[in-house]
């Protein structure tokens, strides 16, 4: 079923990730600090790289065990969704941990941290992909 132990090293650091989010989200507001300008700022990056790293683990993820050709044109929307999901499941547990509350904002800023890692990795992934074919052409 899987191609290879990458495949599974691929899902223990995604999952190592979530819980490292969950983690953070269970730090109660009183131990944030005041709510300053600088601090909303930093919290606000860190959502879009924490949830943009995980998106491209689920890619790996996923695009490790999408044997078929046709699946593979739904390894990004699925990563995507996926994020989307953990974002709001984010937020609804930050509604338990004293000093904290949901936020519809923040599941939007997750999602976008999520398009901009997601989208690089499309060009990353298909600019290697042209350039194979140009070289491997040039060779023949």
């Amino acid at each position: 079923m899987f191609r290879n132990n990458n495949i599974i090293i691929s899902a223990a650091a995604a999952v190592l990730w979530l819980v490292f989010i969950y983690a953070l989200s269970s730090i109660p507001g009183q131990y944030l600090g005041p709510g300053t300008a600088t601090l909303y700022l930093v919290q606000k990056i860190g959502h879009v790289v924490l949830f943009g790293v995980l998106s491209v683990l689920f890619l790996s993820v996923i695009r490790g065990i999408s044997v078929m050709r046709q699946a593979r044109r739904l390894i990004f929307p699925l990563s995507f969704m996926l994020i989307v999901f953990c974002a709001v499941a984010d937020e609804y547990h930050q509604a338990f941990t004293p000093g904290r509350h949901p936020s519809i904002l923040d599941v939007g800023i997750d999602s976008f941290g999520a398009a901009v890692f997601l989208g690089c990795a499309y060009l990353l992934i298909n600019k290697r992909i042209l350039f194979t074919r140009l070289f491997a052409r040039e060779g023949a």
